[in-house]
């Protein structure tokens, strides 16, 4: 790097871009680019984002298909993306791969939104099926508290609420009740629920589906998820 680093940085941004490039001629298939992003100051090329989603997949099933039988690995995937990372240790040879590996995902795995979950599996006969399709993903809808002002204002802080007097309930209880503790999904790391906020059915759909597709969630004391601590009534 000290001898020769704006040579191999420059080298590495070129194959960067020409999988930028080529990827989105892939029927299905986006890259996230700064044109996306308005409000985006910068973006970083050697970051590179592609949405799987309109191939009726997961980013957990498209994964698991590279790793088992295209002879890829992601940084990490997402509901609807995968996320790689271009080093300098990346090579022409190594885009060509990752390019024919979405090439071939499309051809050959790609289920389409009329078709059920896991028909038309394809090479090596891949059904993973229990982590659903991208077709039926459930987004966490904008809470909205009609005593607050503004609407999305929680009606305590998350430090009210992790002090408050607590209890454990089973998650199905738990709706409507005040969350007493952080529940993060990783992938993408972005917590769903903080303490002072209200829980919503939609937020634990939307829990339990990342966690029915491979999804960790961390932060909550039970990572099962089968309870969850809210404040006292």
């Amino acid at each position: 790097m000290a001898l020769h680093g704006e040579a191999l940085m420059a080298k590495t941004l070129q194959l960067a871009d020409a999988a930028r490039k080529q990827i989105p001629h892939v029927p299905g298939l986006s890259v996230l680019s700064s044109v996306q992003l308005p409000r985006c100051f910068s973006l970083d090329r050697t970051r590179l984002t592609v949405t799987v989603s309109g191939l009726g997949l997961t980013g957990f099933e498209v994964d698991d298909i590279f790793d088992r039988y295209l002879g890829v690995q992601a940084e990490f995937p997402s509901l609807q993306h995968l996320t790689f990372i271009i080093s300098l240790g990346n090579t022409a040879a190594d885009i060509d791969q990752l390019v024919q590996a979405f090439t071939t995902l499309a051809t050959e795995y790609r289920r389409n939104a009329d078709s059920p979950a896991g028909a038309g599996a394809g090479r090596g006969g891949f059904k993973e099926i229990s982590r659903g399709s991208a077709d039926s993903l459930v987004k966490p809808a904008p809470t909205v508290f009609p005593w607050s002002n503004p609407p999305l204002q929680p009606p305590l802080s998350p430090r009210e609420a992790f002090f408050a007097p607590t209890e454990i309930l089973p998650i199905e209880q738990a709706e409507s009740r005040i969350c007493a503790e952080l529940i993060c999904p990783y992938p993408p790391g972005i917590p769903v629920l903080l303490p002072g906020e209200i829980v919503t059915k939609s937020a634990l759909d939307y829990l339990q589906q990342i966690q029915t597709m491979g999804g960790v969630i961390s932060g909550c004391a039970d990572a099962t998820l089968k309870t969850l601590k809210v404040l006292t009534l």
